[in-house]
């Protein structure tokens, strides 16, 4: 029987259709739509089962564990970040608190310092006492005449009177003084006095200033030249004042 023959016979008609005798219709779709023709299916051997309990569900489990684990530590990292940020803002606090205290100390310290300062400055004077004794050969010397003429040839006699009589108040005070505390009295007695007669000189020199001022203006005519009281101050007095 010919090849053609063999499929004719193998071949059914629907419909005016002839179509192979294997063609069930709908029925074989269907059955392969819901999981193919069981007349091809091949027997269950087991290596489904084997490869599923031996390799997928190890890997899903690992799989889990790992997520369980990443899950816990960003929980923790959470809290850790919650105890950071609560330490971080106390720190702040103390920090701030600190600087307060540090500028108030600073401020209280200024004081501190300066009285430091003064105590280290008197020590070095208390260690590095000045000489007295040719001080005290001068002061004591009742007659300074001759001393303060060399030096201010114009010195006028009553300033060199005042001064002699100054000499002799306090080299006549420091022999019956001897301790320190009396003798820095009488210093200060000295250096009072010479104030006051310092005054006396200044108050001369400018009535006498004064005086040569009006007799300069009376001097000069109207519409002249400049005038000589300027050339008189207080530290360049007229010289009959010295």
């Amino acid at each position: 029987m010919s090849t053609q023959a063999v499929k004719l016979k193998e071949a059914k008609t629907i419909g005016g259709t002839t179509l192979p005798l294997s063609f069930d219709g709908k029925g074989a779709q269907r059955r392969r739509r819901q999981g193919g023709d069981r007349r091809h299916r091949r027997p269950a051997d087991g290596s489904g089962n084997r490869k599923l309990k031996t390799i997928t569900i190890p890997i899903a489990e690992a799989e889990f564990d790992q997520l369980r684990a990443f899950l816990s530590a960003h929980a923790k990292l959470e809290g850790r970040k919650m105890e950071i940020a609560k330490d971080r803002n106390a720190a702040i606090a103390d920090q701030k608190s600190l600087a307060r205290l540090l500028e108030h100390n600073l401020f209280r310290l200024k004081p501190i310092e300066q009285k430091h300062t003064e105590a280290k400055e008197e020590l070095i004077r208390l260690k590095n006492p000045p000489t007295l004794a040719p001080l005290e050969a001068y002061f004591f010397t009742e007659d300074v005449s001759t001393k303060l003429r060399q030096a201010y040839p114009n010195v006028s006699p009553d300033l060199i009177k005042t001064i002699n009589g100054l000499h002799r108040e306090l080299s006549t005070s420091f022999k019956y003084t001897k301790t320190a505390p009396a003798r820095l009295r009488a210093l200060k007695i000295y250096i009072y006095n010479l104030q006051n007669a310092q005054k006396t000189i200044d108050k001369e020199i400018d009535k006498t200033r004064g005086k040569l001022a009006q007799h300069a203006r009376n001097l000069v005519p109207a519409g002249g030249g400049g005038n000589p009281a300027k050339e008189f101050t207080r530290d360049q007095p007229p010289s009959h004042i010295i």
